[in-house]
């Protein structure tokens, strides 16, 4: 995804990615119902699907604009904006915009158990972390390599299961 400068207030901000676009490529479209929105500040909104895909997501601070990750758009009062955002529940997903946390949280608040998970990455690269495992694994965002990844240091695992770069999703395997 490209990021893309949004005209507000007279100025162009720049830094910010289509949540619509978002959904058409990794959610395979806008889903229905509600996403329920937490912020790192404690914040916390439920809003409707299409209401928060029609947002962009500015994920690094600028002149411009601060409070990132922030859910905004140009279209909406800054009141209706989520600042600080760190995690969307939508049904089964969970889409992550923090810094840092633990993987077995993550799984957590979006509902997900299961014996096995896969990792899959922008790349192509997938991987299989079992359950055991999960405990030992952080996700967490490179700001010098501007992707997302996640490490784990469970004993059990090869090196080729301990990272995973250019996280885009986590999945139960069935």
């Amino acid at each position: 995804m490209e990021a893309v400068e949004v005209q507000y207030k007279n100025a162009a901000i720049d830094g910010n990615y289509s949540l619509n676009d978002f959904a058409d490529a990794y959610l395979g479209g806008v889903p229905e119902g509600t996403v329920n929105l937490t912020a790192t500040d404690g914040f916390e909104k439920t809003e409707s699907a299409s209401a928060f895909f029609a947002n962009y997501l500015l994920l690094e601070n600028n002149q411009q604009m601060e409070g990132a990750p922030r859910s905004w758009s140009p279209e909406v009062g800054e009141g209706m904006n989520t600042k600080f955002l760190d995690l969307a529940v939508i049904g089964g997903n969970a889409v992550y915009f923090g810094a840092q946390t633990p993987v077995g949280e993550l799984l957590a608040a979006a509902g997900l158990n299961a014996d096995n998970y896969k990792f899959v990455a922008s790349d192509g690269y997938e991987v299989e972390i079992p359950a055991a495992a999960i405990p030992s694994g952080t996700i967490l965002w490179d700001a010098e390599k501007k992707m997302m990844r996640a490490d784990f240091t469970d004993g059990s695992l090869t090196d080729n299961q301990k990272k995973v770069k250019y996280l885009i999703s986590v999945e139960v395997v069935k």
